[in-house]
């Protein structure tokens, strides 16, 4: 059963690849010559609708020559959910999911070129008014409480790929080639959040071109109690540049073994009790886990706990169903179709994929070449680029190192603020700009869900010291008064990440 397109378009690509877009570039143009591209036709100008200035920092600003922790380390994967309505209906998840199936075809044959309607931002499509809620509710369904095998000092940055790629691409590009771009910034629970912001949430991808969505609809499956799925979601946890981060991203799909355990557990699943369980993950290699929460009474009292996100006017409420199995972050691919001439500069296409794979922690790459001019599929590469994306990240410390100061100076930035939120914007050229929010942005979560994951994620900083954690348990109900930092104002803000150049706090001169 194909894996079935219901709008899988958000953008998956790198801003600066000299290759056919599945995302901005859908606008025709190679994604190279894309700002170009729009310039001449008019389309790109500043964003106007925007808050008070606070800072405009440049790339050089972001160099550093501290030897902070250049690699990503301890990579866990916590959650997966996958979509299961369409865009417009009645929300629903299914946690943890499923990514589909690698199944290629036993004989090529010639496919479509994509056509239809594609999101820029699935999860913005799918639940405009607080898009990061499913996220957190995965994760809090399938970790109730905060992991033990999780960071002893909890998590300090939530961004997603589409965010985090965004700000690489600032600090490592020539700027000619780097798209607009912006973020909001909101911090809930110590944790700040990079939140993508398009110009809408039901933006689409204009004049689509290419294999992108067709290819996959014909050479990947999806488990028959899934067939219903659109974009496969995941968070992981690692720690980078000092700081522990989560990230969300898109899975395309995932390598089978000979005999899969994961549709044999779904399987297993399904004929027990089909819509009040979660099959018990499991682990990747590379020290990612899913933690002891995930055991199945945790999963099942959490289930039976379960209240639904409360709706914004106009929004549902966002529904959650248990299918699905947690696949390792260690089989999943990312995938990437290309002409067949691309074949003489393969190095360059494997490079200028390292940043979004790195960022994404995802291992293997399937990259098929397609006859110019025909959707047929001749030369299909399945790759492990673990080693390609470790020599990536050797070859690349000056870049990497400005991209951990970038991340720790909107850390420190939004900590500094007294309501904890501000924009990140990027206009093109040299300057990334710090704006406050204009009052009309709505906040991340609903009222509801921002309580229960200020104190998720709080239980990460205090869990690890008993004394701490009575302290905690005893001020719940003060979780969502103070400031940005989930602090009353006579509290000590939180200066973790802050170091002797960000210059944030003052105290450390």
């Amino acid at each position: 059963m194909a894996y079935v397109n219901r709008g899988r378009g958000n953008w998956r690509g790198s801003g600066d690849l000299p290759l056919r877009s599945r995302g901005p570039g859908g606008y025709g143009y190679r994604r190279g010559n894309y700002m170009a591209a729009r310039r001449e036709h008019g389309v790109v100008t500043p964003y106007t609708d925007v808050g008070d200035l606070l800072e405009s920092i440049s790339r050089e600003d972001c160099s550093s020559t501290d030897q902070q922790e250049l690699s990503i380390t301890g990579t866990q994967l916590l959650a997966s959910f996958n979509w299961m309505s369409d865009i417009g209906a009645n929300p629903c998840i299914a946690v943890p999911g499923m990514p589909p199936k690698w199944a290629p075809l036993n004989e090529s044959r010639e496919l479509e070129e994509d056509k239809g309607i594609f999101y820029r931002d699935q999860n913005a499509a799918h639940f405009p008014g607080h898009p990061l809620e499913p996220t957190v509710e995965a994760v809090q369904l399938l970790h109730p409480s905060y992991p033990g095998d999780a960071p002893a000092g909890g998590y300090e940055l939530f961004g997603c790929g589409s965010t985090l790629g965004n700000l690489y691409r600032f600090v490592s590009n020539n700027g000619n080639d780097a798209k607009q771009f912006r973020a909001l910034v909101e911090v809930i629970g110590g944790t700040v959040h990079l939140i993508r912001r398009e110009k809408s949430p039901l933006e689409t991808i204009d004049d689509v071109k290419g294999f992108g969505h067709t290819f996959p609809d014909a050479y990947t499956t999806m488990h028959k109690a899934l067939s219903d799925a659109s974009t496969h979601q995941r968070v992981i946890g690692y720690r980078f540049a000092g700081i522990n981060c989560l990230v969300r991203f898109e899975g395309d799909g995932y390598l089978p073994e000979a005999e899969d355990p994961y549709e044999h557990a779904l399987s297993e699943t399904l004929d027990s009790r089909p819509t009040q369980r979660v099959a018990e993950g499991s682990t990747a290699d590379r020290g990612s886990s899913v933690g002891s929460s995930s055991s199945q009474d945790s999963l099942e009292d959490a289930f039976a706990g379960l209240s639904v996100s409360p709706p914004t006017t106009s929004q549902a409420p966002l529904r959650v169903e248990s299918r699905g199995v947690l696949v390792p972050q260690n089989a999943i691919f990312d995938l990437k179709t290309r002409s067949e001439w691309h074949k003489a500069n393969l190095g360059k296409v494997l490079r200028v994929e390292m940043p979004r794979l790195w960022i994404r922690q995802i291992p293997n790459l399937v990259l098929a070449f397609h006859e110019k001019g025909c959707g047929i599929f001749n030369d299909i590469r399945v790759r492990n680029i673990q080693k390609d994306l470790d020599e990536w990240e050797k070859e690349n410390k000056s870049n990497i190192r400005r991209f951990g100061t970038l991340l720790q100076r909107v850390v420190c930035a939004a900590r500094a603020r007294s309501d904890g939120k501000m924009e990140v914007i990027f206009n093109g050229g040299d300057r990334l700009d710090f704006r406050k929010q204009k009052p009309d942005v709505a906040p991340a979560l609903s009222d509801a869900a921002r309580i229960k994951w200020e104190k998720w994620l709080r239980g990460g900083r205090y869990s690890h010291s008993k004394g701490e954690e009575e302290h905690f348990e005893g001020s719940e109900d003060e979780s969502s008064e103070g400031d940005g930092n989930g602090n009353g104002e006579e509290d000590e803000p939180d200066y973790t990440v802050c170091d002797r150049e960000c210059g944030y706090c003052g105290r450390c001169k």
